[in-house]
């Protein structure tokens, strides 16, 4: 994950990158669906005015939301909020 200061301030923007040795469509599909949802439900893991670029690497195990949050938490070093299900609303 890279993190950049806008120089012009104002919001910060995601990319997201799954090359395809992650899996076929169907799994980089998911994996870029749950940063998202993390990325917009956990705005404390991110400084605010900065460019997020994350790189997913690996698409072994099973991706959860709980998990993309844990592992963004990790790497921010931030503490990561109470993660609730996009389905359960």
């Amino acid at each position: 994950m890279f993190l950049r200061p806008r120089p012009e301030g104002g919001p910060g923007r995601l990319g997201i990158t799954a090359p395809a040795r992650v899996g076929n469509a169907v799994r980089r599909n998911r994996i870029l669906r749950l940063v998202r949802e993390a990325y917009r439900t956990q705005p404390a893991l991110f400084p605010a005015g900065h460019d997020v670029v994350v790189l997913v690497t690996t698409g072994e195990g099973e991706w959860t939301l709980q998990r993309v949050v844990e592992e963004l938490a990790r790497w921010t070093g931030s503490p990561a909020g109470p993660v609730r299900s996009p389905r359960a609303r």
